[in-house]
């Protein structure tokens, strides 16, 4: 149960933020620059349309109206998906402290077991 809580909740986010971050930052670098507002809003993208309550499909449009339209949505979900890989990067992060916390508390709690247990063997 602990190693599925782990997967899903802090390695999954953790390495597929990474694996994007590693795939989209040569798009967002010219001239040894990067383009810290492209990257971000990039790295957001696919977080955020999956989570888009409401897309704007075109029709009856002309074809620049509807690339227009098209194009609306991916910046909204752009912009949703900053916010939406923010928490899931911070719910990793919590997530892996309290783990932490949890295995040093057992360790502790185990090693207190076994010198009382080694305490009422010797007496």
């Amino acid at each position: 149960m602990m190693s599925e809580k782990f997967l899903k909740k802090v390695f999954l986010p953790l390495c597929g933020a990474t694996l994007l971050a590693y795939i989209l930052y040569p798009f967002c670098t010219e001239g040894g620059e990067t383009n810290w507002l492209l990257f971000i809003w990039l790295m957001g993208v696919p977080f955020g349309i999956s989570h888009m309550c409401m897309y704007v499909v075109p029709r009856s449009h002309p074809f620049t109206d509807s690339v227009g339209i098209l194009f609306g949505n991916v910046l909204v979900g752009g912009v949703i998906g900053i916010f939406i890989l923010a928490w899931k990067i911070l719910r990793a992060v919590f997530y892996l402290f309290c783990m932490i916390i949890k295995a040093i508390v057992s360790c502790l709690s185990c090693m207190a077991l076994l010198m009382e247990k080694a305490r009422m063997t010797r007496a």
